[in-house]
Formats: structure tokens, sequence, C-alpha cells
């Protein structure tokens, strides 16, 4: 196993981890373009579950607008003595949504489990990417998948936690010293914190994913073991990879944003070119989903690899 937080020299990390990332992108750009044909199946249960949850909303403006020129109305500007009256008529039903809503979220969550197993499974044997190959994943990994969720369930409220009591921390120490310049620098440090142990726990849970699959371990504990071992030997360059990927998703929503900002939805042609803008996000956003399963699949593959020494051996020949 190549240690890359070990080496001594930092010139020679720094090229060793620069020579490591142009290898991962470029094999996990490849698998990850030999994949795409499942980002339809992606894409259409996003779409479903999103689809799922616009039908009660939908039917109630359908019912409440239906026969109305309030619609022409809202093209030009929001009315909110109508919305107030419309949550008033319909409070029963909105107050459900809530429920809907973790509903479709667990589903939604469940499902992704299913396909995390998938994925990593047709990454990890790149000769067999088929449907059978990748739901059989899907259906072999998914129960240990379960076990992993939920135990980062617990990491994340742990996460949480900790965010809320620093939180309470820093409004004790505002009201004490009053000082702004200390309560926005340890505000600002208390984000960071926090921002660095979400993505460590995402860290751990994705490459505990792997080194189940990878080893087709059965005990969680062993999986998580060994996620542990190799991002602690590895740290440095699964964090470059992982905020690499990261930024991805955070320009394509910035561009988005952007976008939407700036483009008038005051005609049905202008509402429907947001959608496409949005759904261009959504896929690209998928793509991004497939290319950190293979990075970090190439990466734990190419760093966990058994190093075999050969030794020369002198051969007498007789004469």
């Amino acid at each position: 196993m190549v240690l890359l937080d070990a080496e001594p020299d930092t010139g020679f990390r720094r090229f060793v981890v620069s020579k490591m990332l142009k290898l991962v992108f470029s094999k996990a750009s490849r698998l990850t373009l030999q994949n795409t044909k499942y980002l339809l199946l992606l894409w259409f249960t996003n779409f479903a579950l999103a689809f799922a949850l616009t039908i009660p909303i939908y039917s109630l403006l359908r019912s409440d607008l239906a026969h109305s020129l309030l619609n022409s109305h809202f093209t030009g500007e929001f009315d909110y003595l109508w919305f107030l009256q419309f949550y008033s008529l319909n409070l029963r039903t909105i107050e459900a949504l809530p429920g809907l809503l973790i509903s479709v979220t667990v589903i939604y969550n469940l499902i992704q489990l299913f396909y995390s197993g998938g994925f990593i499974s047709v990454l990890l044997n790149p000769g067999k990417n088929h449907w059978v190959d990748f739901f059989y994943g899907g259906v072999k990994y998914f129960y240990r998948f379960l076990k992993i969720f939920l135990l980062a369930l617990v990491l994340y409220a742990g996460a949480l936690g900790l965010n809320v009591a620093l939180h309470s921390g820093v409004f004790y120490l505002s009201n004490r010293y009053g000082s702004p310049l200390l309560l926005l620098g340890i505000n600002i440090l208390r984000n960071v914190l926090f921002l660095f142990f979400i993505c460590s726990v995402n860290l751990i849970i994705d490459y505990a994913k792997i080194a189940t699959c990878a080893t087709d371990e059965t005990k969680i504990r062993v999986s998580f073991r060994n996620a542990l071992r190799f991002i602690g030997q590895n740290f440095r360059i699964s964090l470059i990879v992982y905020l690499l990927c990261g930024t991805l998703v955070v320009a394509a929503a910035l561009t988005y944003n952007a976008i939407d900002s700036f483009l008038p939805k005051s005609t049905i042609t202008l509402i429907l070119l947001t959608f496409f803008f949005q759904q261009l996000l959504v896929i690209f956003r998928l793509i991004i989903k497939i290319l950190f399963f293979s990075t970090e699949v190439v990466l734990y593959s190419e760093l966990s690899a058994d190093i075999i020494s050969a030794e020369a051996e002198e051969l007498v020949s007789g004469a």
C-alpha cells in the first residue's frame, strides 16, 4: 500500500499527490463515461419522487385556480393575500405535507442505498457493468449498506449535537464579552469544524461501502475499521479528491442560481426554459454522483493494492 501522507520529503509528496490525482480522475472519468447508461434510471427516480411530492400541491392549486383569472395574475407578481386565504382554506391538507415529505425522503434514501451497491459493484468490476450486475450488486449489498446508513445517522446526529453545543457556547461568550470580532471569529471556526466533521463522516461512510464491496465483508465493524485505516493512511489525497468533486456540484449550483435569478418568469416559455435548466442541473449532479463513486473506487483500488516484491535469485548452471 502506498502511504502518501507518510513521505518525509514535502516536494516529493506533492509530486506523488499530483500524479495520483491525474491518475484517479483520468480513470474515474473513463469509468463515469462507461456507466452513463444508468443516468436515465437515476433521473427517472428523482423525477418520479419529485412528482409524487408535487401532486398534492398541484391538485390544491388546480382546484383553487382552475376557474379563476388569478393564474394569469401570478405571472406578473405574487399575491400574498391570496396565499393566506389559500393556506387557511387548505390548512389540514398542508399540515399533512411534512409527513409526506419525510416518507418520500426515507424512500429516496433507501433507493439510493440500493443504487449505491449496484454502482460500486460495476465500478469495481468494469468488465461486468451490465444491468443484471448492477441490480445484483444492489440486492447483494443493500442490507449491509442499510446498517452503514443507520450508523451514519448516529454520526450525523453527533455532529449536529456538537454544532448546537458549540453554538450555545458562542452565544454564552457573546453575552459575556460582547466582542463582535470574537463572535465572528468563533462562528467561522465553528462552521469550519462542522463542515470538516461532516466531510470526514461522508468519507468514512463512502469508503466503508467500498471496502464492503471490495472484500465482500459481511461485518460492518470490519468495513469501518478498514475504511478508517485507509483514510488515516491516505487522508490528504482522499480529502482532496472529495473536495474537488464537491466543488463541481457547488459550481453547477451557483451557475444555475445565477441563471435563475436573471431569467424572468413572466411567460410560460421562460418558465419552461427555467425548468429545462433545472433538469440540466439535476443531470449534471447525477453525473457528479457517479464521478464521486468512480474517484473513490479508483483511489481505494490503487492505494489498497498489494505490492509484490520481486527478489533476484541466482541461478547456478551445472557444467
